[in-house]
């Protein structure tokens, strides 16, 4: 697996001090990168890449994952990319929340939502050093929260509270968007997209998947990003990618999956 989630995308360190030039491989200090796939070619691969990289890149440390996917899951995939969870998920380094299980006997959207911030708060420490106890939240496949409510507006509150705790906290962040009408963004996605300090773009194919090629990824820097070190690569130089049994791969188009 490469060094980097996406080769060529690094965020700013927060360790050091002022005046840090370092790199990243991880959202850091409050930053939100905001990954959007389709229904064809799925990012679920960079989530579990970045559980991944986190813990292999640090010692100590917090990763909570919200997700509907269960435990066997994230530990069947880490297995695949040369990590055991078992360690992390015995010390509570590892956590993960599934939304379905927040909802209620009837439908209430504010009282889902709080329940989920409320258990997210209690797993993210309010007084982390970044340099010294680094933290990465996961909301996989927000879209599904806007499958439980009927107002975007629930929704986005929610979004809000979660940033102000990680932002004090200097918790990087990865939200997963599982868009089907990217061309008509719901007010939810247009709010992560106004927002978002990265945004990854992970499409299928317009030709079609192949077994060389799962799909492809570009990233661009979100409005709310101060980085004069960061370097975009649009879709018109979109890395191709592979899944296969043994994890992922990045290559430039027309290498013939020349790994990067």
């Amino acid at each position: 697996m490469s060094t980097t989630l996406v080769p060529g995308l690094t965020f700013p360190s927060q360790s050091g001090g002022a005046g840090n030039t370092s790199r990243s491989a991880l959202p850091t200090g409050g930053h939100l990168l905001l990954i959007t796939d389709d229904l064809v070619s799925p990012a679920d691969f960079l989530l579990s890449g970045a559980v991944n990289m986190f813990f292999k890149e640090h010692k100590t440390g917090r990763v909570v994952v919200v997700s509907s996917l269960d435990e066997a899951h994230w530990k069947a995939v880490s297995q695949k990319l040369g990590l055991s969870l078992a360690p992390h998920l015995a010390s509570n380094a590892f956590e993960l929340l599934d939304p379905s299980k927040f909802l209620g006997s009837s439908p209430d959207t504010q009282g889902t939502l709080r329940r989920l911030y409320d258990e997210i708060h209690q797993r993210i420490s309010r007084t982390a050093d970044a340099s010294s106890t680094p933290q990465l939240l996961i909301i996989d496949d927000i879209s599904i929260l806007e499958w439980i409510s009927t107002e975007p507006t629930a929704v986005i509150r929610f979004i809000r509270a979660v940033r102000h705790i990680t932002t004090y906290s200097s918790t990087g962040v990865i939200i997963r968007y599982h868009s089907t009408l990217p061309t008509n963004p719901t007010p939810v996605l247009q709010h992560l997209m106004e927002t978002c300090h990265h945004h990854v773009s992970v499409k299928s194919l317009t030709s079609g998947r192949s077994g060389a090629v799962s799909g492809e990824a570009s990233f661009s820097a979100g409005p709310v990003l101060e980085d004069k070190n960061f370097t975009a690569r649009p879709r018109a130089e979109a890395l191709h990618y592979r899944v296969d049994a043994s994890g992922f791969k990045f290559f430039d188009r027309g290498t013939g999956g020349g790994v990067l």
